[in-house]
């Protein structure tokens, strides 16, 4: 017989969470240090430096029920990003909810195809489809703006509950973001036209079983999903990206491992040109670059 998350919790909290020490000791039976350590910030509203300086600090019955709520989350594999409402992006944190993925590393590739499409612009016209957090659209930003350049950045999400996620983003960075409820393209006005299209769609085919089980399980389908071989929502926005495009305009596309050369050849049948391949942080081939046909 296996032990439950459930079975693994003492159901009296307050026996190993009394103080801030004592509940560092417990949290490491139970998971790693870092981690304890983010639960026991998450329910005191205390830094990892004050939890160190005061390690006899007691934890009153509402923050150690907090607590252990949160350790059970965990331990049923929950994201500590979702627990703590937050993740890093480019150095940068970021809200995030379930209605939003959470920024991967990776998708930092994308950010810095995008600035290096924006050098030699005045005045960048950006479009970021299914912009999720708005780790891209609102990232760009900063940048754009810590160089000095100005830039005008459009964001769609076809999920109001992620724009409204992703406001906040923009909001805490001070960056000017023109976000837009969509479905891809459809409901931009048809005359819009941008320097770079950039997305990190969906792109993991349905019943992937390489796709890990917590994953799954706690962040949104629609933002993962695209059909039965995963390709669906790429090749929406290659067939569709030109007609939003201005001349020499750049296509920037996230991919899964392994996908980058099926959507090159993609991007060939729709006839644009100096397409690229960008390997990201690890190593993998990563985004796809290339210029409106």
């Amino acid at each position: 017989m296996h032990a439950t998350s459930s079975d693994k919790l003492n159901t009296n909290p307050q026996e190993h969470f009394k103080t801030v020490g004592c509940a560092q000791s417990y949290l490491r039976t139970q998971t790693d240090k870092v981690t304890g350590d983010v639960l026991i910030g998450i329910a005191t509203a205390r830094t990892r430096e004050q939890l160190y300086a005061s390690p006899d600090t007691a934890l009153d019955i509402e923050q150690s029920e907090c607590l252990a709520e949160l350790l059970s989350r965990h331990l049923c594999g929950e994201p500590v990003a979702y627990l703590r409402k937050s993740a890093e992006f480019y150095s940068l944190p970021f809200e995030v909810s379930p209605a939003t993925l959470i920024p991967r590393p990776a998708t930092e590739t994308v950010v810095d195809a995008v600035l290096e499409c924006a050098e030699g612009y005045s005045l960048p016209l950006i479009l970021d489809l299914g912009t999720g957090c708005g780790a891209i659209a609102v990232t760009t930003g900063v940048c754009l703006k810590r160089k000095g350049v100005e830039s005008e950045i459009y964001a769609t999400d076809i999920s109001q509950e992620a724009l409204a996620v992703a406001e906040n983003n923009a909001r805490h960075h001070n960056v000017d973001i023109n976000f837009v409820q969509s479905n891809w393209f459809e409901t931009l006005n048809d005359a819009a036209r941008f320097d770079i299209i950039v997305s990190n769609p969906p792109y993991i085919k349905d019943g992937d079983p390489e796709l890990e089980v917590n994953v799954r399980k706690y962040e949104p389908e629609l933002a993962l999903i695209a059909g039965a071989d995963g390709y669906a929502h790429l090749k929406h926005i290659i067939q569709t990206a030109p007609a939003y495009l201005n001349a020499g305009g750049k296509l920037i596309l996230e991919c899964g491992a392994g996908q980058t050369h099926r959507v090159v050849d993609i991007l060939r049948e729709h006839a644009y040109t100096e397409i690229e391949q960008v390997r990201d942080i690890e190593g993998h081939l990563r985004v796809a670059v290339a210029t409106k046909p």
